[in-house]
């Protein structure tokens, strides 16, 4: 496969990009695979026609609670959940591409690419968000004058909703630029 794969006149970069869209969207599909399988297995049939009701029972709470901020809050996940599976994608890759350096024992350099690559990414993580924290401690009294920030506003959690999927699009990046060169 790999050698039929590069005989294709595309770039590196396009063959990553397509194997990714691929590797989502059987991700995806298994994840909704193995839930309805384990709603077929779990729940009886009366449950199963009482859901739908239930749902939107919860949605109807979670509205009252959240009020318009629920459609956000909805897209935010969505969107960060497909950043942060984009990321550990591409962190398979970028190990892949990394064990394949090594001479001999490419799997296992492959291995170890993969744990110094989530060793690497937790400690930068850490550092960068100790270093949010730090900011926004020192910057507090800033933040909390604008009117974004009332005491009943939801604004720091689509904040913190923002900041957590741009670093996850930066770690995406990182390993999208190592595994393509």
């Amino acid at each position: 496969e790999g050698y039929l794969m590069f005989t294709l006149p595309v770039k590196p970069w396009q063959h990553i990009v397509s194997k990714m869209t691929v590797a989502i969207f059987w991700f995806i599909v298994s994840v909704f695979v193995t839930i309805f399988s384990g709603l077929m297995i779990g729940i009886s049939f009366e449950l199963l026609a009482e859901l739908p009701d239930i749902f939107s029972q919860i949605m109807g709470e979670f509205y009252e609670y959240f009020s318009f901020h629920w459609l956000f809050f909805f897209l935010e996940i969505l969107v960060l959940c497909l950043a942060g599976l984009c990321s550990q994608i591409l962190m398979i890759y970028a190990s892949m591409s990394a064990g394949h350096l090594f001479q001999k024992h490419r799997l296992i350099g492959s291995f170890a690419s993969f744990l110094g690559f989530n060793f690497v990414m937790q400690l930068a993580s850490g550092f960068f968000f100790v270093f949010l924290d730090v900011i926004g401690r020192k910057n507090w009294r800033l933040f909390h004058n604008l009117s974004l920030f009332e005491p009943d506003s939801l604004m720091p959690l689509h904040i913190g909703m923002l900041i957590l999927i741009i670093w996850s699009l930066i770690i995406c990046t990182v390993y999208f630029i190592f595994t393509n060169y």
